[in-house]
């Protein structure tokens, strides 16, 4: 309501808007370090699959394509 509004001194103004930018923050650096963490697991399954078709490669002379088939 206006009489509310009208009782908040600024230095609660001044918090309030604090809390949200601190909230803020918050929620941005958790999405960042979500997004981080799926590409670390892409990145970890792919240098995985590629030591797999390395080692299958190596255990005779399969050409690349056909390793990967194997993997």
């Amino acid at each position: 309501s206006q009489e509310g509004l009208a009782e908040l001194s600024s230095s609660d103004v001044l918090q309030n808007i604090n809390c949200l930018y601190k909230n803020a923050c918050t929620i941005e650096n958790e999405r960042v370090k979500a997004n981080q963490a799926e590409i670390l697991c892409w990145r970890n399954f792919i240098i995985g699959l590629n030591n797999s078709i390395n080692k299958t490669r190596e255990t005779g002379t399969v050409v690349k394509s056909r390793a990967i088939n194997h993997v």
